[in-house]
């Protein structure tokens, strides 16, 4: 199969893990997916080799909306920043969207 070579301008990242509940045994399943910017590679580098931009802000460059993020009240969390910022400062999520978003952005070996 030939490689076509297109922009492709988003990606979908799947996002996936456990938050801990308040009791013992008690971990809360969650999964979403963020709507992001499609990076070049050349891009990638740049932010693997920035010394000055966090993890968070990164994010905050390269979301741009989400499927699957609920409200306290179980009703779909609309995407804005003050939210988003909600959802970064959970424990871990930064690092689970991020690792999540270098893992998707790539080319995979067939399988």
């Amino acid at each position: 199969m030939a490689f076509h070579l297109k922009p492709r301008k988003t990606l979908r990242v799947a996002v996936a893990g456990t938050i801990p509940g308040e009791h013992e045994n008690t971990a809360q399943k969650f999964s979403f997916v963020l709507i992001c910017a499609r990076l070049s590679q050349t891009e990638i580098d740049d932010v693997l080799a920035s010394k000055t931009e966090s993890v968070k802000e990164f994010l905050q460059k390269v979301v741009q909306g989400w499927e699957g993020v609920l409200g306290e009240d179980g009703a779909p969390l609309v995407f804005d920043s003050i939210s988003f910022d909600g959802v970064l400062n959970e424990p871990g999520i930064r690092t689970l969207c991020f690792n999540a978003y270098m893992l998707e952005i790539g080319a995979k070996p067939k399988v």
